[in-house]
């Protein structure tokens, strides 16, 4: 299921590369970590999505588990601007959450459970979750220069399609114990921003021109023991940087 939540403007957008869903009126979200107006005079488009899809791969699944799973949940705001030429594109996700619904995902998370490999288990979840993100930004680039043909063509150096990839930087994962399920809890209010811009080759590819990182606020450890009813795992900042 795709909600889409809210459009700013009333102006005639082609909108078919992006979510079919009822149109609501919410607001956006906000805070330090929430999503930053577009430029005077551009069209907004604000989507809630809520999915459930696969990134199942064979070739791709024996190095990393990401791709050996064929159902996962995701969550997240995509607030799109769209300059009146239409010759620039500037789209923002934030809140982004997802959640693995297949048996390979757990099967292997709960082993490093049972032999108490915690730390372990950390990495592999906000891997996860990480790499997640790099992928959902990635389509949702690929799906606007697509569908917009020569515009952003990487010979075309004055037109872009730029994200913004909104994250708390400040989070702790809480294993629950015995039933071994997590969830993500807010610790802080450090907020970082993946900047990413994207052309298409002359073989319709995408490329990644540049991707710069920067960050807001700074972590204070705001968790509490009532919070998390078994164990937490990793610290509460988090590097706000590419991911080795």
């Amino acid at each position: 299921m795709v909600e889409t939540i809210k459009t700013v403007t009333e102006s005639k957008v082609n909108t078919e590369y992006l979510p079919e869903a009822e149109r609501l009126d919410i607001p956006r979200p906000k805070g330090p970590c929430g999503i930053p107006d577009c430029p005077v005079g551009w069209d907004r488009l604000f989507f809630h999505i809520y999915d459930t899809v696969s990134y199942y791969d064979s070739l791709k699944c024996p190095l990393n588990i990401l791709y050996c799973c064929d159902s996962v949940v995701e969550n997240y705001f995509l607030y799109v601007c769209l300059s009146p030429d239409r010759t620039n594109i500037i789209f923002h996700i934030s809140d982004f959450a997802a959640y693995p619904l297949c048996d390979t995902v757990w099967s292997y998370w709960n082993k490093l459970d049972r032999e108490n490999r915690f730390d372990s288990l950390y990495r592999e979840i906000d891997r996860f979750d990480y790499d997640l993100g790099i992928l959902v930004e990635d389509d949702i680039a690929e799906s606007l220069l697509m569908a917009t043909g020569d515009v952003f063509r990487c010979s075309n150096g004055q037109n872009h399609v730029q994200s913004q990839f909104i994250t708390l930087a400040c989070y702790k994962w809480c294993l629950n114990i015995p039933f071994f399920d997590f969830k993500k809890v807010e610790c802080g209010y450090k907020c970082c921003k993946r900047t990413k811009e994207y052309c298409l080759d002359s073989e319709d590819h995408l490329v990644i021109k540049s991707t710069t990182y920067s960050e807001v606020n700074s972590c204070d450890d705001r968790t509490k023991p009532t919070q998390c009813q078994g164990l937490w795992l990793g610290p509460c900042e988090k590097e706000c940087g590419e991911r080795p």
